[in-house]
């Protein structure tokens, strides 16, 4: 008797689980705009995803991660930036 086993196509799901195009083409836009700001030390203005605005004042690394220095009530506070929850990134 003959059973037929259906195999999945690995080229298949390689190309499911790669991201589009387009969304690295975005990640590159922000990660490069972040770079220019860090090297040019200029204040950035970042929106996300849930339409928050934050005015950093210094974009570094740390631990191969973006991080932004923000001020508040005169003192600075670090935050970490989460390139995929940036919607657009203005150089000031």
């Amino acid at each position: 008797m003959k059973t037929s086993e259906k195999q999945s196509n690995p080229i298949f799901l390689l190309f499911w689980s790669m991201p589009s195009c387009s969304m690295l083409k975005a990640y590159k836009i922000k990660s490069d705009k972040l770079n220019r700001a860090m090297k040019e030390e200029k204040v950035v203005e970042l929106v996300t995803n849930n339409d928050k605005v934050f005015k950093l004042r210094k974009i570094g690394i740390e631990a191969g991660k973006f991080c932004g220095m923000k001020g508040l009530k005169g003192k600075m506070k670090k935050m970490l930036l989460n390139i995929n929850e940036i919607k657009a990134v203005t150089l000031l």
